[in-house]
């Protein structure tokens, strides 16, 4: 999907940077979508990158400031966060509203495509939205001007073929150069004859190939593997893929009576005094490390990539009919020994502007209302960036990318916390 990644940035950044090519009688001072360009360029990149300690370390490489390193070994994927992550919300505040909205439509439609499963019923509408998306491009970039001609590229013109690759080979998402580059640089890094490199990348990947069958026809000669499914020491697994992890309280500590009445009433239990032993973090089904405040408290935002802040199962309840956005307390174990826990939920989103923005940008004003649920109810970790809008202070969702397809290969965030003098100690 480096159509997504970087083909499609290309053409977008280089128009509203004016970095792309103007031939005469075109003239630069009339393009009004030309906005990321002096002071303004340098701002925007400065709010990118104040917004890395708001995305989850689980989203893997957070976008660099593109002011500084868009031409200095941007990656791909920082790209891929920068343009369907964080642009969307930040390009509200510069853009001019007809060129925001077909903005915002275009990203619609590349997380569409990242997307591991593609409802047929949801093709028909995609293919009539993208096609919607390069006429509305001819009409506000192009102008049928025979000097823009150019910006007709084919990162553009792949918009109308996108549904048509779906109905002949599946999402694009699964058969993206990500899995290739990834194999090839596994490779790269194995190869030790500098001498006859065809010769010893020949031999690599036919020993990688012999030992993945191998692992194949039988798992546990694969000692990764193994080593894998073990849980860390002093978890508590609660099925499913759901693990509670270090740190926790070493002794039950007891609860502030306006929270003892909220996990009392979600248990349905008489009002009175809770004391309960917080849990730091926990396991997710899709390879995710849910934190918490509890966790994350005593580290600045220099230090920590936050990854307090989840989102619910649609089943877990809604909020006007959309999922609910929490950042998490602390994680803590029932009487019955299940998972609970307590956190803040955010605010519904501004549905106008989520409407307008075809559903890119979620805007909520922030946590307003202490709530105890279910910790198997998580879905996934999310970050909830803040802006300025109109004056106020909001925060805007970041999902991951692609994460459907992440889970599916086996993905696991790694576990690098180091342990305190206050963890658990054994059990007698």
């Amino acid at each position: 999907m480096h159509w997504g990644s970087l083909n499609w940035p290309d053409i977008m950044l280089g128009l509203h940077r004016g970095t792309i090519e103007c031939q005469a009688p075109d003239d630069k001072r009339t393009w009004t979508w030309m906005v990321l360009v002096g002071n303004a360029w340098v701002a925007h990149g400065e709010a990118v990158e104040a917004a890395t300690p708001y995305l989850p370390g689980s989203f893997g490489k957070a976008p660099r400031n593109p002011e500084a390193k868009i031409s200095s070994g941007y990656k791909a994927w920082e790209f891929l966060l920068y343009i369907t992550g964080l642009a969307p919300a930040l390009f509200k505040l510069l853009l001019p509203e007809a060129y925001w909205i077909h903005f915002c439509q275009g990203v619609y439609i590349i997380r569409f495509f990242h997307q591991r499963r593609i409802p047929h019923t949801e093709l028909e509408r995609l293919r009539a939205l993208a096609i919607d998306w390069v006429v509305k491009f001819e009409d506000l970039y192009y102008q049928r001007m025979t000097e823009r001609l150019h910006f007709m590229r084919q990162s553009v013109h792949l918009m109308l073929h996108l549904v048509l690759c779906v109905f002949r080979l599946g999402p694009p998402c699964n058969y993206s150069q990500w899995t290739m580059e990834r194999c090839i640089g596994l490779l790269v890094q194995e190869l030790r004859q500098p001498s006859n490199l065809y010769g010893n990348l020949s031999e690599w990947a036919l020993i990688r190939a012999q030992l993945n069958a191998l692992f194949a026809m039988n798992p546990k000669l694969d000692i990764k593997a193994r080593q894998a499914e073990k849980l860390p020491q002093y978890s508590h697994d609660l099925g499913k893929g759901f693990v509670l992890l270090r740190r926790r309280d070493r002794y039950a500590i007891r609860v502030e009576p306006h929270i003892a009445a909220g996990i009392c009433s979600h248990l349905h239990l008489k009002i009175g005094d809770v004391r309960l032993k917080r849990w730091a973090r926990m396991r997710l089904p899709n390879g995710q490390i849910a934190r918490s405040l509890f966790g994350e408290a005593k580290l600045s935002l220099q230090n920590i990539r936050c990854s307090r802040v989840v989102k619910l199962l649609p089943s877990a309840g809604t909020t006007n009919g959309r999922p609910r956005i929490v950042t998490v307390a602390y994680f803590f174990l029932a009487a019955d020994d299940h998972a609970l826990a307590l956190g803040t939920k955010f605010s519904p989103p501004d549905e106008a502007l989520l409407t307008q923005s075809h559903g890119t940008v979620w805007s909520s004003k922030g946590p307003d209302e202490m709530i105890v649920f279910e910790a198997t109810h998580i879905e996934s970790v999310v970050g909830m960036v803040p802006w300025v809008r109109d004056g106020q202070e909001e925060y805007f969702l970041v999902e991951k990318p692609g994460l459907e397809l992440a889970t599916l290969g086996g993905y696991e965030e790694d576990d690098t916390e180091e342990l305190e003098d206050n963890r658990d100690e054994p059990e007698l």
